[in-house]
């Protein structure tokens, strides 16, 4: 991918390395008493806005995704270790150009998750070099109707390539976001101290890289509804802006609701207000969660129409990996500004319907309805189509 996908999105952080004078007193006074219309703030007359990190770390599992899609055609094969490089970010070739010190491999949830990556890439090599075909019990690539491209699955019909970059968005993405930058540590950060040689302090900075990993745009509107254009949104921000598009499973008003939840946050920061932070933070982590439930079910429910057997596990497979994502948000630990699922348990008997060990070519629609009612009912009858 070439970096200029992600120009806009670069724009929109007003990433500025322009130096202060060391270490001085925050001047927290806005310069108006409205709150922003957009993710745009200054100090100074310079942007304080920087998460250069999580727009690097975009770009590299959008060119991983586009690595591992070789797959997806008769005789297409990956490099397994090329692919772990790029997850490493280390020795790895891009188009795009990242910093050196940033990769998604050390961002992951658990150390597990790295291992449970590293290996469904080494399986994934494996099956395609294998050239067959896939079918109950036997790993390959499954065939579109009429087409020689198609999905690569193991022998249990899930797709390697939508769990990697699903699971991905939610062990690197949200985690980082929801169970770091946007937890109680967000509220133990200096918010006085001007961060030396920047514009912003630590407070901001973190709130900003929360910003980052949702992959939306400063100024994203319910107009912007183009799941394909990158300086919209990317990985959870198209996601976002799918669901807010949808004729079924709709998030209402989404793409503006999260921005402007966002927004809040920003400003009660820059404004001192510790109460409308924590609302804000929990307004983001309520619509984050829609967001997946929203998607997760919706394509459960695609895949009860589809007569394409590869698109029915395609489906499927991209469901299972917003499912997993959910996960991510924790029980205990620091996340107490924003109380995880209460019926969180429903979402792993969902899983054990359609996961990581289902058989999807076998899954009935009758089991998928099962799915979809105990989908809704862990989000408390939120999920309407």
């Amino acid at each position: 991918m070439n970096k200029a996908l992600l120009s806009s999105l670069a724009i929109c952080a007003g990433i500025l390395f322009t130096s202060c004078s060391g270490k001085e007193s925050n001047d927290i006074t806005p310069t108006t008493d409205n709150t922003p219309t957009t993710y745009s703030f200054t100090r100074n007359g310079e942007s304080s806005v920087s998460y250069g990190g999580q727009l690097d770390r975009l770009g590299m599992l959008d060119e991983m995704g586009a690595a591992l899609s070789a797959v997806n055609s008769t005789g297409g094969t990956i490099d397994a270790t090329a692919i772990k490089a790029m997850f490493a970010n280390n020795g790895a070739t891009w188009d795009g150009t990242y910093d050196a010190t940033k990769n998604l491999k050390g961002k992951t949830a658990t150390a597990a998750d790295a291992t449970f990556f590293e290996n469904m890439i080494d399986e994934m090599a494996v099956v395609a070099t294998s050239g067959a075909i896939a079918s109950d019990g036997t790993a390959g690539l499954a065939l579109k109707t009429g087409s020689t491209s198609g999905y690569l699955v193991n022998e249990n019909g899930l797709e390697y390539r939508q769990i990697i970059i699903k699971r991905m968005m939610g062990s690197v993405f949200y985690s980082q976001a929801i169970e770091h930058y946007l937890s109680t540590e967000l509220l133990a950060d200096d918010n006085v101290t001007i961060a030396d040689g920047k514009t912003y302090t630590a407070m901001e900075h973190h709130f900003d890289e929360a910003f980052g990993y949702m992959g939306i745009a400063e100024n994203l509107t319910n107009n912007d509804l183009d799941t394909k254009d990158k300086s919209k949104g990317m990985f959870w921000g198209e996601y976002l802006i799918k669901r807010t598009g949808a004729a079924n499973y709709t998030l209402q008003g989404g793409n503006e609701k999260m921005l402007k939840a966002f927004i809040k946050g920003r400003h009660s920061i820059a404004t001192n207000n510790m109460v409308a932070l924590q609302a804000a933070v929990l307004e983001i982590s309520n619509t984050w969660e829609l967001i997946m439930g929203l998607n997760a079910i919706s394509y459960i429910d695609e895949s009860k129409e589809d007569t394409d057997p590869a698109a029915r596990l395609h489906h499927l497979s991209e469901a299972i990996g917003f499912l997993l994502s959910l996960e991510y948000h924790y029980e205990t630990g620091s996340n107490a500004m924003h109380p995880r699922l209460s019926n969180l348990s429903k979402v792993q008997e969902v899983l054990n319907i359609v996961g990581l060990t289902s058989n999807l070519h076998t899954v009935s629609n009758t089991d998928l309805d099962n799915a979809i009612t105990k989908l809704n009912d862990a989000f408390n009858g939120a999920l309407v189509k």
